[in-house]
This record gives C-alpha cells, structure tokens and sequence, in this order.
C-alpha cells in the first residue's frame, strides 16, 4: 500500500511521514515496512518511542543509538545535540541508508536526529510515524510524502480479533454476533482489537463477554485509554476544551461553520484550535461533518466523568440521559455544569421545579429534547448560553431574568408554547441562528434591531404568525429565511434589503397574495420556494435575479401566467410548475434559460409544446405528465365530456420534440391522453435517454424508434389500457410497468422475462423461475425489485413489524439459526430501509427530482466473509423525490441470487448487510431485514404490500 511513496531514484533522498491516531497501526506498518526493505539498504536503524524515550533520557542517546546501529559500533560518545547532528551528517552522507523515527511528537526531535536531506547519502529513506502533522510539514514533507494510515476494514478487524481471541481466522461458533459489536465498537482501531482480542481470549463464555461489552462504553481499557490520551495531553487548554466540547456534543455535526461560530463565542481560538485538532489526527472533517474515532470521543468522555469523581453534578459537561435527568430532579447542578444534552424518550414525562437550572451560571450550552413539564414556570437561565435549544418548550415565554442574551449565538425552540419570547429589543449581537420551527401559538416575532448577525431565520410552521416585525426587513446577512407553512402570513414587511439572502422559502403561506416588487434587490438570491402561495402573478422584477438556479412554483392554482422576465434567469437550472392548473402557456423566451436542467410542467394547462424547449441542451428533467389543457367551463360541455371524452384536452407534440435535447435523461409524458401517432417517431434523437413514463395514455402501438434508445434503463406504461403490443426494446431496458395493459397481447422478442397476467410487471435478466407458490403469491415476490411506501402524514417512518431484525444504522445482521425448520427452505432475503435527506438545500440545487444517478449498493457479509458481488440500484428506478420526509424502501432478493455466489449457503450462519447511498445529502437512518420462507410468506405480503406501516 506504500510502494509509491517508497519508489525513489538512486541519488535522492526520500523522508516519508506515516501519520495518523494514536493505536492506528502507524508503528506496526513501519515495521512491517522496515522488515521488507531492509536488505535493499548499506544500514539500516530502527528507533522506537522517539516522544518518550525523548522525555525520559533526552535527544543526545537517540543520536548515539542512531550513529551505533549505522556504523555498526558501541564506541560512540556524543557530549551534546550540536555535536550529535554534526556527527550524524559527517557519518551517513555517504551512506545508504534506511531509518525508522518512531513516534515522533516535537519538531526538535528530527532536528537532530533527520534534519536535512543532504545529512543521508543518495537512496536513503527515513520513515517518521507521528500523530502531528505539523511536525512533518515544518520539516519540509509535501503532501505527497505523508501516508494517513487507515483503520481495518471489518474483514481485516475481524481476522486480526479473532488472532488475537481466538488463535484462529475466525469466531468460534456462538462468538459471531459478539464478536461483530467487539469489532463495531473498535471502529478499525488495531490496538483496541488487540487490547479487546486478548483481554476476552481463553475466556469462552458468553455471558462474560456480553457484561465485558456492556462495561466498555462507562469503562473503557486503560490500556486504550491511556495511548489514546496522549495526544490529548499534548494540547494546550484552549484545544483541550474544544476537543471536550467535540467529543460530548459535535461530533458528526454536517455543519462545521456552525460549529466554528460557537465555540468562537466560547472564547476559544477556532481557526488555529480545529486545524491544531486535526493535525494531531485527533478530529477529522469528512464530507463536510465534523468526525472523530469512536474510540476517542470514549476517551473524552472518561476525561470528563473524571473532573467530577462520580458526582455528575459537578461534571463540566452532561451528555447521559440518566445522569442529566437525576442532576435536573434532585436540583443537583453546579456552577460547574457548562453543557447539557438531553435526549429522553418521548413517552417519558419529566417534571421539573422552577428553579432547575439557578446554579448552573456557567451553561453555555443547553439542548433539550423530551417531554418536559415546568408546571411552576421557569425562574432562571443563565446569560452565558451561546446554545438554546429546547424541542417542546412548555412555556409561553422565556424567563424575565433572561435579559441579556447577548452571547447567544443560536436560538432553537421548535414545536415550543411560544406565544411571545419577550418584550422590547435585546441585544443579540452574536446571534447567528433562530428557529421556532412549528411554534404554533407565536402570533409575532421579537425585534430583530440589535441582531445584525442573524443568518438563519426559520419559522416553518408557525401557522399563527401573521407579521413579521418591519425588522426583518433590513437583516443584511440573511442568508436563510424559511416561513413555509405559515400559513397566516398576509405580507412581508414592505423594506427588504436582504443583501446577502441565498434562499427563501414561502411554500404554504396560502394567504400571501403579492410578491413585493423590492424581490429584484436579492443579488445574491440561488432558491425561491414559493410551493401553493395565492400568487396570480409574479412581479416582473423577478427577472433581476439572475443568480437565481432554483424556482418552485408547485400548487400555485391561481397563478395565470408567467412574466416574460423570467427568461433572463440565464442561472436557473430548475423550474418546477406541477400543479400550476390555471398555467396555459409558456414564455416564447423560454430557450433562453440556457443551463435549465429541470422543467417540470406535470398537472399544468398546457396542451401546445412549447417550441422554444428544443433550444435548452443542458436540460436533463422534462415532465409534462398530466397536461390535458383546462376543463371545459360550460355545464353541458362538462356533461358531454364525461360520456365521450373531450377531443380538445390532451398535449399536442410537435415533431421537433427530440430536437437538440442532447442531455436529457428522463422524459414524463404519463396521462396525457396521447393517441395513435401523438409520439412523434424522432424519439431515437434522445441519445441520453435513461427513462421514459408513457403511463395513462391511449395509444394502441408505441413508435419503432423507442428501440433506438440506446441507454434507455427503464420505461413505464401503467394503465396504457389500449396498448396491443410492444416493439423491439433496446438492450439496455432493465424494467418495463406494464401494470394494468389488459389488452396487452404480444411481448417484444428482446423481453428475455415473464410478465406477469395479475400484476402485469416485467422484470428483465431474472433468468430463475421463482418458488411455486399458492394464491399468486410468486407473482409478489421477484429479483431485485424495489417498492417505495412514503408516510406523508408523520415524521420518521418505522420498520414494519414483521421484519423481526431491526437496526438503528445502515447495517443489520441476521442470523440463519433455523427458527423455521431446515436452513435450505428459506427462498428470499427481505430488507427494509428508510433514509432521510440530511441537507435540502444542497441537496435540491445538485440533483434532478427523482432521477439522479448515485447509486443504492447492497454490501453483504457472510461466514465466507464479504460477497465480491454486490447488489447496486440505480436511484431512478423507484426512488421517490419527497421532500423534508423520511422514505421507507424495501428490496427482496431472491435466495438463488445468493446461491449463485457462493456454494457455502446452506452452512452460513448470519447475514450482515450495509447499505450505502452514493449521494451525500442523502442517509439511511434504519434498516430491517428478515427471512422469506413458508410459513411467513403471506405475512411479509401482507405488511409489505397491503399495509407497509
């Protein structure tokens, strides 16, 4: 793995760094290393534990140790590290030469040990391992010289564990699933492996290793512990308190300017304090998150506990439940206590006395999420907070005593009793943050004139608010304002000078009836949400935003037309219109939207296909599914209409319909009455074409050209009643819904699948009969197949009941202990996930609604180890584009699939499977996962199919 930072010419001198977290593996690989390619070497010398041996005896008996393996002599005395260095250079220039410096900490230590290249003869490399980078780039290492040692993946810590337990490959039998939470609460960390490996070795009894796993997380191995801590103990205060603050409340937080922005009001140096962090490998920032190991948030957590020698009352920081609860109840709190985050479970009601929080004048940091009860009112908080976050707050307003905010930097009290938060104006200098998301008794926002900060303003749901203060209007550095939902909202304030706002969100004010014409002062404005407001119009100076790349205008059933404006957005690469019913025509400068990606016009009264679309090259998303022109207005006309169909509703295309749309990937054309010869036959112009929805119409044939669609992955024809026959399908078609063609005939020759008489789904490359089953029960269960059930009605969607094996993450185990009789009867794998979009905003400006192309990937695991085969989902085969709603799935995978990868099915015990999704916005938040056999089969139909929840 390290072959290209070793490949050097034979007159130069290459220093490599290897560099990672303390108990990484950084010593055991330069060893290994050192072992390899020692013989390729004049010298060669190996020195271990430079940071303590350094501490203990000083620099001069590391030179001595180096010039002694070297030369290859005892003799030699060196008086001080002057001398040391100079005797270093003189002896190896000429020398060949590979050198080892173990752990290194201080950038004095290499000074005199490896200061300069020319103190090594042509050929030479020395490996520094170390947790700092600092010290390898103050020493001159690029980039391309450092090595960030990786953790094991869960094969590699599963081997080296069971070495360590077991002297074996693998788990004893019985030892599987233990061993899998040992190796899930290592986290790829060797030294804890082996730690862990050898403290549970020659103790092979089951229920001592489930209390040793249930020790681990209140007492974790000293031995772990304190290797991991000294990197800790190198900082200075100031990072040992942001590495606290890290390890107890941010780790894993997506937003890391935000986290930035508290701990700068907490007086600490940020800027230098998280680099400093990072460097000495003790945090990581990974797709935008703040990460830290497992092992050393643990650490950080005995640091804590230990400050307060078993009282949590005098702890610096609360993070337990238990523990915070006990401290709130017994009014146990310090002066000490600077955070608290409590999670407790819904259905837990807490009682709390008034004066819960009056000794705790140091908080900083409050979080709470729970059922709380304050039935005395609440007398004090402490004006330290820079973090107020309170779900469910039960108060009307906050406490007098709460005068001066003026260190707060975010304000979170969503689903809150808020009524008013208080009177007058505040200084709120350092706010950044405010959310009364779905406060539904606040009736007016505070006064925002001493809030020049304030970035994030977000009132989503607050369906009493009627105004907002004239103050909201000059908040400079707005760059989020959300008000969807609030549905009582008649107005804006009249003066907007929201110079740096990049999004707005007014989707569901149903009562604000006018855009004010001062939108066109937005510069910087990128998304305008504006989903079912009463617009009839929009103002003209709409077409001053021209960094606007995202406009939504979904449910707006009395917007009449669009202004012609709106076609100098030359940035916009989304226009979503569905359900614009009153819509009839487009702008003629449509064309002009040259980076337009996405046009949705589905459900709008446009019958005439716009000419100008052929000119938008860029455009990957068209749909106009559901256009049928307006209903007529007479009585009669209606009544006619509704006995013999209305010649004059359906969408008219015209022949230039593939025309110059080089890019586009999806096309919706569903229920547009489209007849006979309505298609027109340039379809093969769509060279990139993945999906087409010709569901609902009333064609009898499909055009020949469809077969000329080179990467069409999948076409949908749902309720196309008249349909007679199919054509020739490209090779690439892998899914065709055909459900309900009753007069369906006749297949393509190129369909290598069944279709299906009841449910009328053909699934392409399923080369296996299914298990006969009674009552079409087969015609339910096929390879691969995905059925999406979104719960629109309630956040957080949960796992059916019948999928026995659940998990709060993106992976699950399952084991294949026969509960159901012989091992071999069982004949599919049923897996049920729900995921959540973690970052709408950047989210919607990246993707294509529905149809992007990241990919769903299926990584199992089984007694053989990791299956070479994975199973991977393209997003657009089924995917839904919900929005702020977390989306259940579920896969079945039938049981030849398994036995066509491996011969050893029948002898596996367990199943383990992880999900990934490519896109990052995007994260699995539970899984479950069960056997199909005969006796659950109907019951996994029935809650799967008939009743998913």
């Amino acid at each position: 793995m390290m072959n290209s930072y070793l490949n050097i010419g034979p007159d130069d001198v290459r220093f490599v760094g290897i560099l990672g977290m303390g108990g990484i593996g950084k010593t055991t690989l330069a060893r290994a290393v050192y072992d390899r390619i020692s013989s390729q070497f004049e010298a060669r010398s190996f020195i271990a534990n430079v940071r303590e041996e350094s501490t203990r005896g000083g620099l001069v008996p590391l030179q001595t140790q180096l010039l002694s393996d070297i030369l290859m002599t005892s003799n030699i005395v060196i008086r001080d590290i002057e001398r040391g260095s100079n005797a270093i250079c003189q002896g190896l220039c000429r020398k060949k030469v590979l050198v080892v410096l173990d752990d290194v900490d201080q950038t004095q230590q290499l000074e005199a040990l490896a200061n300069r290249r020319d103190w090594f003869g042509g050929g030479s490399i020395i490996l520094i391992t170390t947790r700092d980078k600092d010290v390898l780039i103050k020493r001159g290492l690029a980039e391309d010289e450092i090595y960030r040692a990786k953790k094991l993946d869960d094969d590699e810590a599963l081997q080296l564990f069971s070495w360590k337990a077991f002297e074996n490959d693998l788990p004893l039998e019985g030892f599987v699933e233990l061993s899998k939470q040992i190796i899930h609460y290592a986290n790829g960390l060797p030294l804890a492996l082996e730690v862990l490996g050898l403290f549970l070795s020659c103790r092979n009894n089951v229920d001592f290793w489930k209390s040793a796993l249930r020790g681990l997380r209140e007492n974790p191995k000293k031995e772990i512990v304190d290797i991991l801590k000294i990197s800790f103990d190198g900082l200075e205060e100031n990072e040992q308190k942001m590495f606290l603050d890290i390890a107890c409340y941010f780790r894993g937080e997506k937003y890391v300017d935000r986290v930035k922005s508290i701990l700068e009001s907490c007086d600490y140096h940020t800027s230098s304090g998280i680099e400093i962090l990072i460097n000495k490998s003790l945090i990581t920032i990974s797709g935008g998150r703040l990460w830290m190991h497992d092992l050393l948030r643990e650490m950080g957590h005995e640091i804590v506990r230990h400050q307060s020698q078993g009282d949590p009352g005098r702890q610096s920081r609360l993070w337990l439940t238990n523990d915070i609860i006990r401290v709130l109840k017994n009014n146990s709190g310090t002066n000490r206590i600077e955070g608290i985050v409590l999670n407790s479970p819904p259905q837990e009601e807490l009682h709390f006395n008034f004066d819960v929080f009056s000794e705790m004048k140091n908080l900083r940091l409050l979080k709470i999420i729970g059922n709380v009860h304050l039935s005395q009112g609440l007398s004090y908080l402490s004006t330290e907070l820079r973090v107020m976050e309170w779900h469910g707050y039960p108060l009307k307003s906050l406490p007098m005593s709460f005068r001066q905010p003026d260190k707060l930097v975010e304000l979170s009290m969503c689903c809150s009793h808020i009524q008013q938060l208080w009177q007058g104006t505040k200084s709120l200098y350092k706010l950044e943050h405010f959310d009364l998301s779905d406060s539904r008794y606040l009736v007016e926002t505070p006064d925002f004139t001493n809030a020049p900060n304030l970035k994030r303003l977000i009132l989503r749901g607050c369906t009493k608010l009627r105004n907002l203060h004239s103050s909201v209007g000059a908040l400079k550095r707005l760059i989020l304002l959300n008000l969807k939902g609030c549905t009582s909202l008649t107005s804006l304030p009249c003066n907007i000078n929201w110079d740096s706002l990049e999004i707005l969100i007014l989707s569901g004010c149903t009562r604000l009836w006018k855009f004010p014409e001062t939108v066109g002062n937005m510069n910087l404005l990128r998304q305008l949400y504006l989903d079912g407001i009463s617009l009839e119009e929009l103002p003209s100076s709409i077409g001053h935003l021209t960094g606007l790349t995202y406009l939504s205008l979904r449910g707006c059933k009395r917007l009449l037309s669009l202004p012609s404006a709106i076609c100098g957005l030359t940035s916009l690469k989304t226009l979503a219109l569905y359900g614009c019913s009153q819509l009839e025509e487009m702008p003629e400068g449509l064309g002009n939207l040259e980076h337009l990606e996405e046009l949705d016009l589905s459900e709008t009264a446009i019958r005439q296909f716009p000419s100008s679309i052929t000119c938008l090259q860029n455009l990957r998303l068209l749909s106009f599914q559901g256009c049928l022109g307006l209903p007529p207005k007479s009585f009669l006309k209606r009544l006619v209409t509704w006995f013999w169909g209305n010649p004059d509703t359906g969408l008219v295309l015209r022949t230039s319909l593939s025309r110059a749309l080089c890019s586009l990937k999806k096309l919706d054309l569903s229920n547009c009455h489209l007849k006979d010869g309505a298609i027109p036959n340039d379809l093969s112009e769509l060279s990139s074409l993945l999906a087409l929805d010709l569901s609902g119409n009333d064609f009898t044939l499909l055009p020949e050209s469809i077969s000329q669609l080179s990467k069409l992955v999948i076409i949908f024809l749902r309720r196309c009643c008249q349909l007679q026959s199919l054509p020739e399908l490209p090779s690439s078609t892998a899914y065709v819904d055909a459900l309900d063609c009753i007069s369906l005939e006749t297949r393509s020759n190129k369909l290598h699948a069944w279709v299906s008489d009841e449910t009328g789904l053909a699934f392409l490359n399923s080369t296996h009969e299914p298990c006969q089953l009674k009552d079409g029960q087969r015609d339910l269960l096929k390879e691969r197949t995905i059925k999406a059930h979104i719960d629109v009605a309630a956040r957080g969607v949960g796992i059916p009941k019948w999928f026995q094996n659940q998990s709060m993450d993106s992976s699950i185990t399952i084991g294949l202990h026969p509960d159901f009789g012989d091992r071999r009867k069982w004949f599919g794998y049923a897996l049920y996930f729900v995921f959540e979009i973690n970052d709408l905003e950047s989210l919607e400006s990246t993707r294509f609604t529905g149809f992007d192309s990241e990919e769903l990937v299926l990584h199992f695991v089984t007694d053989d180890g990791p299956l070479k085969a994975l199973l991977k989902f393209d997003t657009l085969l089924k995917f839904s584009s919900t929005i702020d709603t977390p989306v259940g799935h579920w896969i079945y995978v039938e049981r030849i699939w398994f036995d066509k990868k491996s011969k050893q099915v029948d002898k596996w015990n367990y199943i383990e499977v992880s999900i990934t999704i490519g896109n990052p916005f995007m994260k699995v938040e539970m899984c479950g996962a069960q056997l199909v056999h005969d006796q659950n089969v109907q019951e996994f139909i029935d809650a799967v199919f008939s009743h998913p929840h």
